[in-house]
């Protein structure tokens, strides 16, 4: 009766020209920002958080937040709530229902007053969700409400999504430009070594006319000079990519720990290690591969670290993996760019950086079967984790 003899309380028409215009305004603001804005003002709330899913990440990423939100973290994409977003077709879920309740109840940490969450669904999938507080005056949801919100949703999940592929082709365009360049530096290294073979070519030769050695050394110099030269020019952990299971040996981690903090102190470091595994916990990996994550790992501690503060590398037991912590006092990262930057190529808080370190490391890592977690706060350090699976007995 409702739906067919009364008056309808929403204008679809001036509903819909408001939505375009909300996307449309503000350039310089960041979809998101202006997804989770439009959504506030729809339901006449005054803030609230958004998380949109990123595939490669395997989690849902918090993507902006506007008035008093509390902790916003990543969501993991087989989170039972985002289970029962994928498998419900509700235009929203309440936390004040009694039957959703005790689920999303772990939720209401990420939203100061959380009122509903919003699910942004894209062809059967859940592209993103968001969690807003109270309105700003007590109001109950009818259909009305329910069918618009819904209809809204739809249309700024497909915005969202088409967003991120625009994204996701910028960074492939950007990964294209870098791999040019790094060409051009296997250009200069192959110059390079032709020098240095003419010279020991022409030692057995010249090697006892003193203008020779003269120009040897000038020539070693130059040469030392130019490759150090392209070694700062590249962030790069490691070469090619292994193929999955390639190379892959059990090793003892804690005596593989043992001789790599060695390695670091006898140059000087001060690098410390703390373990409660015992000599035969063993992992199935590419020794090789893991030597060259953990030597980048280290040497970004020690360099975002005050010169002679101590790195700490911590093992312990997780469930069928092991894991090596390694944390540092240095100045920190905010929880936006390790959510949104830090594992994106060609993103990088070091002047004259590429960037493309936290993205190889988190790539090489999962090759190896396993996975990296940041956790950083400002002026208080970073805690990077390595996962690696257990081998078991």
């Amino acid at each position: 009766i409702n739906e067919n003899f009364f008056s309808l309380k929403y204008d679809y028409r001036l509903e819909w020209e408001k939505a375009i215009r909300e996307l449309t305004v503000n350039p310089g603001q960041d979809t998101p920002e202006r997804v989770l804005r439009m959504l506030c003002d729809l339901m006449d709330t005054s803030g609230g958080a958004i998380w949109l899913y990123r595939e490669s990440w395997r989690q849902f990423t918090p993507a902006a937040k506007r008035g008093d939100t509390l902790i916003v973290s990543p969501v993991p994409e087989d989170d039972p709530r985002i289970e029962a977003l994928r498998s419900g077709d509700e235009s929203l879920i309440s936390f004040d229902d009694e039957e959703r309740e005790a689920l999303f109840a772990p939720w209401r940490r990420f939203v100061d007053h959380a009122w509903i969450v919003v699910p942004m669904r894209y062809r059967s999938a859940v592209a993103g969700f968001a969690i807003l507080n109270r309105p700003r005056a007590p109001r109950t949801l009818d259909w009305e409400d329910q069918s618009l919100l819904r209809l809204v949703a739809m249309q700024l999940a497909a915005y969202l999504v088409q967003e991120e592929t625009a994204q996701s082709l910028a960074d492939a365009r950007q990964l294209e430009d870098f791999n040019k360049r790094f060409a051009f530096v296997v250009h200069d290294i192959k110059n390079t070594i032709g020098q240095l073979r003419l010279m020991v070519s022409n030692i057995t030769k010249f090697g006892d006319e003193k203008e020779f050695r003269d120009d040897m050394v000038i020539t070693l110099g130059n040469s030392v000079e130019r490759l150090e030269g392209m070694l700062k020019s590249l962030t790069v952990v490691g070469g090619q990519r292994p193929q999955a299971g390639t190379n892959h040996q059990v090793v003892e981690l804690i005596d593989f720990l043992e001789k790599f903090t060695k390695e670091k102190c006898s140059l000087g470091h001060n690098v410390l290690l703390g373990t409660n595994l015992s000599n035969s916990s063993l992992v199935r990996t590419d020794f090789d591969i893991l030597h060259r994550v953990l030597e980048h790992v280290v040497s970004n501690a020690l360099e975002a670290s005050a010169e002679g503060a101590a790195v700490k590398i911590d093992a312990s037991a997780g469930k069928n993996t092991l894991q090596i912590a390694v944390l540092d006092q240095g100045s920190g990262m905010t929880q936006q760019f390790v959510n949104e930057e830090l594992f994106r190529p060609l993103k990088s808080t070091k002047r004259g950086g590429f960037g493309i370190g936290g993205y190889q490391v988190r790539e090489l890592m999962r090759d190896l079967g396993g996975d990296v977690i940041v956790e950083s706060a400002v002026g208080k350090g970073t805690c990077v984790t390595l996962s690696l699976p257990l081998v078991l007995k």
